[in-house]
């Protein structure tokens, strides 16, 4: 029997449910297999994918969203609870998404739809589905009942959306205007207590885009200018840059000019500098020709032109791919040493590929073809070292 893992569960302690992979009960026990077929229908054609500890969402090519994992809370959109999925199935009622978000630790799951709307479904115990409280259904749990919707519910009152951002117990979004909303248990980068619908943040204008970590949120603004809540640290931003975000509070991203940056503090060598301070800062990656860059809890990866995938970062989980030598160490969670490469290596044997996502001990990457490569530290004795396709 696969157990629910609950909102306030450790995200290092979690039993992978990804997308990426086909989960299957045996026992008490979780096993994964990958497959070695390519998909050729373009509804499971990913485009990008949203990692949570229990249940993961990807968006096809034709703007739906499948979900697969552990279904607790109602976040799979199933209209049910519960009952695990082992493949990814499209979520009723979400049609022309452009991006799927998905929470680490809450059991949230929410879709932005090219009409500039928002769905979200799943746990509303921290009030993160945006519709008050009034007609929340209950799931049960074998540690206590929670609020929830099992099915996709409109955000209330929002339109014109064009990025939303999901932290740990919040979700901001933000409109054509470059106005901010946010809802949920102290919602927003400024901390808004208590609200289970969305509230504007006046005091930030002219955004541009937003992203977020667990506990931090990267507001960047007009100007080439960029905000980090709460600590309220500002930071210049590059002409035309789009951040990507790590579960830890990292945040990547490129410019107009294919120049790379991260934003952070100096763990497990994600920022690949020898200084080990906790000072949050930007360092600008020595690569050229860089397409995305995507960052994981103590590892990070970049997108190259010509579609090649490089990492570096934390090494003990095989999520860097093709078992690169650690020749550094740098300061772990809990600071202790940990192996780290500083430099991006090559993923070998991995080619086309158009995104990437990362969790906290692995890679994934969709290639052009729609099909789902990952690899690193998947399960408690599951490692692989090259890039796999998974069926979902």
């Amino acid at each position: 029997m696969i157990h629910p893992v609950y909102p306030h569960a450790k995200i290092r302690t979690q039993a992978l449910s990804a997308l990426a992979l086909s989960v299957i009960a045996c026992g008490g026990s979780t096993a994964f297999r990958s497959e070695s077929h390519s998909s050729t229908r373009s509804d499971t054609q990913a485009v990008a994918m949203g990692f949570g500890t229990q249940h993961t969402c990807a968006l096809s090519r034709l703007g739906q969203v499948r979900c697969q994992g552990r279904n607790w809370a109602g976040q799979l959109g199933a209209g049910v609870v519960g009952l695990s999925r082992r493949n990814g199935e499209s979520v009723d009622g979400v049609q022309d998404a452009i991006q799927v978000q998905v929470n680490p630790t809450a059991g949230v799951s929410c879709a932005l739809v090219r009409q500039g709307r928002v769905l979200c479904w799943g746990s509303n115990e921290f009030g993160m589905l945006g519709v008050g409280h009034e007609n929340d259904e209950l799931c049960e749990t074998s540690y206590r009942r929670i609020p929830c919707r099992r099915a996709p519910v409109l955000v209330d009152g929002l339109a014109d959306v064009t990025r939303i951002a999901m932290g740990n117990q919040s979700i901001c979004a933000v409109q054509s205007s470059g106005r901010v909303w946010c809802w949920g248990d102290a919602a927003g980068p400024l901390g808004h207590p208590n609200t289970p619908r969305p509230v504007l943040v006046p005091e930030l204008e002219g955004v541009v885009y937003i992203s977020a970590s667990l506990n931090e949120m990267f507001v960047h603004v007009e100007g080439g200018r960029a905000f980090l809540f709460p600590e309220g640290i500002a930071v210049e931003v590059p002409e035309g840059m789009r951040i990507s975000t790590s579960s830890w509070g990292a945040f990547c991203g490129v410019a107009s000019n294919g120049v790379a940056s991260c934003y952070g503090r100096s763990r497990h060598g994600l920022l690949g500098e020898l200084d080990q301070s906790d000072q949050f800062r930007r360092v600008v990656l020595e690569v050229a020709s860089v397409r995305s860059v995507a960052a994981g809890a103590s590892h990070a990866c970049l997108l190259k032109n010509d579609r090649s995938v490089w990492c570096w970062g934390d090494a003990r989980n095989g999520a860097l791919g093709s078992r690169p030598l650690a020749t550094e160490v740098c300061r772990g969670f809990l600071d202790e040493d940990v192996p780290c490469v500083r430099q991006p290596v090559l993923v070998e044997g991995l080619t086309d590929v158009s995104s990437l996502a990362l969790s906290d001990r692995f890679s994934c990457a969709v290639r052009v073809d729609g099909s789902i490569w990952c690899w690193g530290r998947l399960q408690e004795g599951v490692w692989w070292h090259q890039p796999r396709q998974m069926d979902w």
